[in-house]
């Protein structure tokens, strides 16, 4: 239950700073009050933050971030404050817009691009620093999308469906993870992902050889904007198992030529755990499949 406020009937006050109080009837000077809530009162130089004001009479008053309900202002300064039925004579009122909004699109854009990776598979603080102000927050949210990979797996399902399906169709990343037994089933899109059409870099980490070519082509039909094609496999045991699923996962890669027209790349040579094959279509161009 909220503790209820102390209060002050029909009484003077004067040179003094006072909070969180209920005033009813009372007449101010030369005080400062905060986070209070204040009616039928008259108010003469005096600083007002955080307050709700109704039914009063405010002279050369200084307000901020308070909500004013059927009351006379004259004289008096108002910023970031809600007004409701008041007359008002010789007042200013002010605001403070989102700093963000001082900045072109494009240094927005800029500012976006550095802040909103994925940290720990959290949702960054600015993202939700900024559900707010739907006009920033769309902004954002579709750097958001546009940038991070997103990885979909058996055990995350709940999530992407939990999505909507705006934010489905700004993924332009995705990972697809079935490395395990009794994962996804191949070839197979979860219900979620019925209206993505928009994803340009794709990676699978799939679970055998077979399992290459069938989610290649699934999702080269899947995605028609898919720019580039990547295989995750592991280089640990490919040397240690020469007849293992990383070999054939690897052999299933360049069995892909035929499909997709060139073998596939290595991105870089490096001392990783893992490596990663793709294809990558020409400028102003998009993956295509070719059945053989």
């Amino acid at each position: 239950m909220a503790a209820t406020l102390p209060s002050a009937k029909n009484s003077t006050i004067n040179g003094t700073t006072i909070r969180k109080t209920k005033f009813t009837g009372c007449t101010f000077r030369h005080a400062e009050i905060f986070g209070s809530t204040i009616a039928g009162s008259t108010l003469s130089n005096v600083k007002l933050s955080n307050c709700t004001i109704d039914n009063s009479t405010l002279t050369q008053v200084h307000i901020t971030n308070c909500t004013v309900v059927s009351s006379s202002l004259l004289d008096s300064k108002l910023h970031e404050t809600k007004i409701a039925n008041c007359s008002m004579d010789n007042c200013t009122m002010t605001s403070s817009p989102l700093a963000l909004r001082r900045f072109p699109p494009e240094i927005r854009a800029m500012i976006f691009n550095g802040c909103i990776h994925f940290a720990g598979h959290k949702t960054p603080a600015i993202i939700i620093a900024l559900r707010g102000d739907k006009e920033m927050y769309e902004e954002a949210i579709q750097i958001f999308y546009k940038l991070n990979s997103f990885r979909v797996k058996l055990q995350n399902l709940t999530d992407f469906e939990a999505m909507s399906i705006k934010a489905i169709q700004g993924i332009r990343k995705l990972v697809i993870s079935t490395n395990y037994a009794g994962n996804l089933v191949p070839g197979v899109f979860p219900e979620s992902f019925s209206s993505s059409t928009s994803v340009e870099k794709l990676e699978l980490n799939p679970h055998n050889g077979e399992e290459v070519k069938i989610w290649a082509k699934t999702c080269l039909a899947k995605f028609p904007s898919l720019e580039v094609l990547a295989i995750r496999i592991s280089c640990q045991h490919l040397f240690i198992q020469p007849n293992g699923l990383p070999w054939s996962k690897l052999n299933a890669a360049f069995e892909l030529e035929q499909n997709l027209g060139s073998p596939p790349r290595l991105f870089r040579v490096s001392s990783d755990r893992f490596e990663h094959w793709y294809w990558q279509a020409p400028k102003g161009q998009k993956l295509k499949w070719t059945d053989h």
